[in-house]
């Protein structure tokens, strides 16, 4: 079996996001999964102009936010409540098939880390 490639350099202000949770469920589609609902500081978030949505380390999407919300059911109907969280309203971003069915670099996706969000390119950090 083959392995993926490896996603290029990331750029500056990406966000990588596991939803291998939500999307092995089946119930969304990527899109959906990877939009909401996430635990973060909206100030850091709306930094972000790129987001890799991956699953088992394999990108399967990359989306441009164009603006974050906090997570309602208003703006994200498939929640079972208001959550203390945000999510996102973009567009699939033009550099998609740069990183789509790529693997995310090692350093990005640590096995165990309890936090499904990892940031590349900050100046404080690179996790939240």
């Amino acid at each position: 079996r083959r392995r993926p490639a490896r996603a290029g350099r990331l750029g500056p202000k990406t966000g990588n996001f596991s939803i291998q949770f939500s999307y092995s469920k089946g119930e969304r589609n990527v899109y959906d999964c990877v939009r909401a609902a996430w635990k973060m500081n909206m100030d850091t978030a709306t930094q972000y102009k790129l987001v890799l949505a991956h699953a088992d380390g394999i990108v399967l999407g990359a989306y441009c936010p164009e603006k974050w919300l906090p997570a309602t059911r208003e703006n994200f109907p498939w929640l079972p409540a208001d959550l203390p969280r945000i999510g996102f309203f973009g567009t699939k971003a033009n550099c998609c098939n740069d990183y789509v069915g790529k693997r995310v670099p090692e350093q990005y996706r640590q096995k165990g880390a309890a936090n499904p969000v990892r940031y590349v390119n900050i100046k404080h950090s690179e996790t939240p």
